[in-house]
Formats: structure tokens, C-alpha cells, sequence
């Protein structure tokens, strides 16, 4: 009987340590920015301070804006917007007006300072809605008609089982 002895130890130790294992992997967690509409949702890993913008082309000046959100405290805080005019529907009162340079192109650089819980998006194609982190890109138009960015907290499992998009490398 000896033999069974340490068998029944050894497979005490292996389900114990499988129980430590499942309960790390499940309790830990990672900082993510969700992206969802009614046909899919996104997890795109995101750090402290990492900067996220959001380009599309803007519906009253036919041009293309760019607005750029920093995680803080899990959250996106608006903190700059870049546009190709100064028109109709455009931050054209903000105070910290300049311009810019970005990817080669000149831009008005507009300073501002929202905190933003929640991002909602209403998509038409017509906009080309896209959203770039640091490493990654995504085209907004099928996810849905309405999509929303937040800044979530989740175990990697279910972001990796429950996100379903099509991320582009930059």
C-alpha cells in the first residue's frame, strides 16, 4: 500500500497546484480598451498613459479629424484634436490653438482637457471611423451602427475568448 500512498499525494499536489493556477489566471488582469457595437466587441491591451486616437471624416467640413485620448485612471481623457479646417462643428473656440505637423501633413492642433468615461460613436461608413493605439488599428464601420470605447479591467482569458475583431498591426 505504500505505492498508493504517494500516488494519492502526488495527485493531491497536481490538483492543488492546478486549483492555484486557474485562480491566478482567472483572478488576474490586464487593462483593455473596449471597443463594441452591436455586432462585435474588441480588446485592445492598453498601459497607463498610452495614447489612443480616433480619425474619421468629419460630416459638416468634409475633412478629416483626428482626436487623441490618453488612458488616466481608466478612463480616456480627450487631450487633443487635430483638424484640417476650423469650420462648422470644430473646436475653433478652444483657447490652445496651433499648428501642427503629424505623418507629414499640416494640421490645426487644438488643446483640450474632457474626461471621457465612455466614448460613444454613432458609425456611418461615409466617416471611415478608425481607431489606432500603439501597436494596433482597427476600422470601426462593421461593428455596428452605434460603437462605444471604454476602458475596462478583465481577466486576459475572457478578453481573448470574448473579443472578436480584426486588429491590423501598425
Amino acid at each position: 500500500m505504500p505505492g498508493r500512498s504517494s500516488k494519492s499525494g502526488l495527485l493531491l499536489a497536481l490538483i492543488l497546484l492546478s486549483a492555484i493556477y486557474l485562480f491566478y489566471s482567472f483572478s488576474y488582469t490586464e487593462t483593455y480598451l473596449e471597443i463594441s457595437g452591436e455586432n462585435k466587441t474588441c480588446y485592445i491591451p492598453v498601459m497607463e498613459k498610452e495614447v489612443v486616437s480616433v480619425s474619421f471624416i468629419h460630416s459638416v467640413e468634409l475633412s478629416k479629424e483626428i482626436d487623441f485620448y490618453r488612458i488616466e485612471n481608466n478612463s480616456l481623457v480627450l487631450f487633443k484634436t487635430l483638424t484640417k479646417s476650423a469650420g462648422w462643428g470644430l473646436p475653433s473656440t478652444e483657447k490652445n490653438f496651433s499648428t501642427v505637423e503629424y505623418k507629414g501633413e499640416k494640421w490645426f492642433q487644438f488643446g483640450i482637457l474632457r474626461n471621457i468615461s465612455v466614448l460613444r460613436i454613432s458609425v456611418n461608413p461615409f466617416n471611415h471611423y478608425t481607431v489606432e493605439t500603439g501597436k494596433y488599428m482597427i476600422n470601426l464601420d462593421d461593428l455596428g451602427k452605434t460603437v462605444t470605447l471604454k476602458v475596462v479591467v478583465l481577466n486576459p482569458v475572457k478578453a481573448t475568448l470574448v473579443g472578436g475583431c480584426q486588429l491590423e498591426r501598425n
